[in-house]
């Protein structure tokens, strides 16, 4: 048995191919490693990127290879730094740099694939000893969206297709004189993201600026949007308008959603163990006091256990949770609460209006707020180096960046008023906050309320296809076919043979038995998203059902040219070369199959630890309540005031 020395440094590689590809290339992972090194120093160079020739596939974990061997063709290559034939040397790709361009900026640089080969990310047996399990992939999360064009089922499809590089790499102004530059302009190289922590620690606030700046261009919104009470029949949406006032003395559920409009993944993405995004709600009387909070910042640095967050809670198979980044250890997910491109999450907050409130108002208040490294995490790296905290005398507070914020003002009416509802104006704005709340409670299952807000979408916008759609899909989700059929007629009348239709279409039709008539729908579909996974695995399955397996095998192909590791179309093979008695086939089907599965054992660990943590079972649960209970009139602020800080 090797020692752990040994096996640590060998299971390093795994991470290395992405994180330090000199010292892997330069073949200095198999020793201890010196940190003073050019190699261990050197991260991410330029050539780290520039010097890969070909991604093997879509199955990410530094798939790539680099082209090592390579000459330089210009004059004096091989010149000293510094010397007269190091400068001729420059001075000759400046001359002529189409060469250099040749060998530095292949075409596939411009595409999201090449991002995704160390973006996309697994680990497997000789990495956790234990099985394959997808880590972080924000190339899938990109290309099964209608950000990508690419999934006919999105809730809102943009004019034009987005890749990683216009977000990430997007122009920005040659200072320097750059001869690459066009018309002033040549492709940022900062990688701008969500990292907060690192410029922070390192003293560099100019690029702290330029990543808060970025989280905030239109990323997320936030939106206080609607209020159940027990007086109403159902909730009262689009509240800053419509709602006059809460009861005195009633218990009121307060619904605030999160819209992803600009992030072209799942925000947030990446290692979402160690992230920390999460909403603040608070409520506050006439003269500013805090009567509750959800979402605080303790003294301690730690956030209120109780919050709404968007982060992965993931555990060891002792029940630990991942907090210092060892992925080696990761076993099973209790919750990962994340908003997908174009969709939307909703947070209800519940509480009971104090009597004394009558004839006051309650200010509501909800912010987005993001830190890129939780607080188990932050102390985690400050005991374990602390000489990259040398600056800090005890663990730093990292920043937290508010993303988007909003607040509303009700008054509050005595017990036993009765109140009117104010009308909602037929704002084009006003249509899209009542589709994102259709959107967050059907995400949520909550189909009752989804079908409510998507009503009030098809009255807002009776020539959009947008609210009977969404109608339709609710339908679907409750099995209500016969509804499903009449919204879809409707969006026909409105646009008739749209692709995303075609996609509802597909699924009522299977789900009737109407085989040939859904697989004509799926067709339709990838007339327009020919890459759609989920359109060529439904048309596999369809043909599966329909006892075509040729056709349906040649599906599942496409789905798995799309995605490698798709383990549906690996079982769906599996059963058709069973059916068509290829058994060698399907073993080798069934092999992939199993290796792609989840393992549904592994979710007792997650059982027993949600028994003892109420948060963590709280955000684990499809529709998550917050329960706050607000203060008297005559509570002080102290305890809150920290909180805010």
């Amino acid at each position: 048995t090797a020692a752990p020395e040994r096996l640590g440094m060998v299971k390093s590689k795994w991470c290395s191919g992405c994180h330090d590809p000199a010292l892997m290339l330069a073949g200095k992972m198999d020793a201890e490693i010196d940190r003073n090194t050019p190699e261990a120093q050197a991260g991410l160079t330029c050539l780290a990127c520039h010097a890969i020739d070909q991604i093997y596939n879509q199955t990410g974990n530094g798939n790539y290879n680099i082209a090592d061997e390579q000459e330089d063709p210009y004059l004096f290559a091989t010149s000293r730094t510094g010397s007269v034939g190091a400068y001729l040397h420059d001075a000759a790709i400046k001359a002529k740099p189409t060469v250099h361009k040749h060998q530095m900026l292949k075409p596939f640089f411009r595409t999201s694939e090449f991002c995704g080969t160390c973006h996309k990310v697994a680990l497997n047996v000789p990495v956790n000893n234990y099985r394959w399990l997808r880590g972080q992939n924000e190339y899938d999360n990109w290309h099964d969206s209608g950000v990508a064009l690419n999934a006919s089922r999105t809730f809102y499809l943009p004019p034009q297709k987005r890749v990683c590089q216009d977000c990430h790499m997007p122009p920005e102004p040659a200072t320097r004189g750059d001869i690459a530059a066009k018309n002033g302009l040549v492709r940022s190289h900062r990688f701008l993201a969500v990292n907060t922590a690192l410029p922070f620690v390192r003293g560099d606030q100019e690029s702290l600026k330029k990543i808060e700046a970025f989280l905030r261009d239109e990323k997320l919104r936030v939106d206080i949007f609607a209020v159940k009470t027990e007086s109403m029949k159902e909730p009262v949406l689009a509240i800053n308008h419509a709602m006059p006032a809460l009861i005195a003395g009633e218990k009121a559920t307060v619904d605030v959603v999160v819209r992803n409009k600009g992030v072209g993944h799942t925000f947030p993405g990446g290692t979402n163990d160690s992230n920390e995004g999460w909403l603040e709600f608070s409520l506050r009387d006439d003269s500013g006091n805090v009567l509750a909070i959800s979402g605080f910042v303790g003294s301690d640095g730690h956030l209120d256990p109780m919050a709404h967050v968007y982060k992965a809670l993931i555990l060891d198979k002792d029940g630990n949770p991942i907090h210092k980044r060892n992925a080696q250890d990761i076993h099973v997910t209790v919750y990962a609460n994340v908003i997908g491109p174009g969709t939307a999450d909703v947070a209800h907050y519940e509480f009971t209006v104090p009597p004394e409130l009558a004839g006051k108002t309650l200010s509501m208040r909800a912010r987005l707020l993001w830190r890129k490294f939780d607080r188990h995490y932050t102390e985690f790296a400050f005991a374990n180096n602390p000489d990259g905290f040398k600056q800090f005398a005890k663990t730093p507070d990292l920043p937290i960046t508010e993303i988007a914020a909003d607040s509303v003002k009700l008054e509050i009416a005595a017990a036993g008023t009765k109140l009117t509802l104010r009308e909602v104006a037929d704002d084009p704005a006003e249509w899209m906050r009542f589709n994102d709340y259709g959107i967050a409670s059907l995400l949520e299952g909550d189909t009752r309320h989804a079908a409510h807000a998507f009503a009030q979408v098809a009255a807002l916008q009776p020539k959009s296809i947008e609210g009977p759609l969404n109608l339709a899909k609710t339908a679907l989700r409750d099995g209500n076919i016969d509804n499903a059929y009449k919204y879809l007629r409707q969006c026909e009348r409105i646009s008739a043979g749209e692709a995303r239709v075609a996609w509802g279409w597909g699924l009522v039709l299977q789900e009737d038995g109407r085989y040939a008539e859904a697989i004509l729908a799926y067709q339709r579909v990838l007339e327009q998203f020919p890459d759609d996974r989920a359109t060529w695995r439904n048309l596999g399955r369809t043909y599966y059902l329909d006892q075509q397996y040729q056709k349906s095998l040649a599906a599942f192909a496409q789905a798995l040219k799309i995605d490698p590791e798709d383990r549906i179309a690996h079982y769906h093979q599996m059963l058709c070369y069973r059916a068509l008695g290829r058994q060698q086939e399907a073993e080798i089907a069934a092999k992939a199959y199993e290796l792609y599965q989840i393992d549904e054992s592994a979710q007792e660990i997650t059982r027993a630890y949600r028994a003892k943590d109420a948060g963590a079972n709280l955000m684990a649960q499809p529709i998550r309540t917050h329960k706050l209970v607000l203060k008297s009139m005559s509570s002080t602020r102290a305890g809150n005031e920290v909180a805010m800080k």
